[in-house]
């Protein structure tokens, strides 16, 4: 395991991301957003909130990786999801942020960004072909990591890009999202 520290490309910084989850998938606040998630999602779907009965019929998938801050008590995550409808024209990855009091995770769904791939960009002879599991986390990893998850020219997780999502707004949105069934 290697922590380059003067990371300059989005590569080394790709390289960094995959040896801190593999370290943390090691521990047991690694497992409990991931499980927290899983069971939070489940409830959701199965309570008939609106925006997350797509879920229903499309592919999806809890990715692997977690942005956690330094203090791992608030984290992003990614929901990949591939669209089955026939005409589908693309496919995407929902952030989730992840913000802990005391023993549980709690999920903020609306209010954070939804990465859509095209998937004309992705094969010009068949648009139709749905991008796979891991080429949409690789997509939305760069686009994280590029956002500022790690500090300019470093491997240092920038706690104010994962600690900044959280605010008043992300709550009401939150609510909203809660009450629309």
């Amino acid at each position: 395991m290697f922590f380059n520290l003067s990371c300059k490309t989005t590569d080394d910084k790709l390289g960094c991301l995959a040896d801190k989850n593999q370290e943390w998938q090691q521990l047991e606040v690694y497992k409990d957003v991931q499980i927290q998630l899983a069971n939070t999602l489940q409830v959701w779907v199965e309570s008939n909130i609106k925006a997350v009965q797509h879920y229903k019929k499309n592919i999806w998938k809890i990715d692997e990786t977690v942005f956690f801050n330094t203090s791992q008590n608030a984290a992003v995550l990614m929901v990949l999801e591939q669209d089955t409808a026939k005409d589908a024209k693309m496919d995407d990855v929902q952030l989730i942020y992840a913000k802990k009091t005391g023993d549980k995770w709690n999920f903020f769904y609306r209010g954070m960004n939804t990465l859509s791939a095209e998937r004309y960009y992705r094969d010009k002879k068949d648009p139709t072909k749905p991008y796979t599991f891991e080429e949409l986390s690789n997509i939305a990893k760069k686009k994280i990591i590029e956002g500022g998850y790690f500090k300019n020219g470093t491997c240092e997780i920038n706690d104010r890009y994962i600690n900044d999502w959280y605010n008043e707004n992300l709550e009401k949105k939150h609510q909203k999202f809660l009450n629309d069934k």
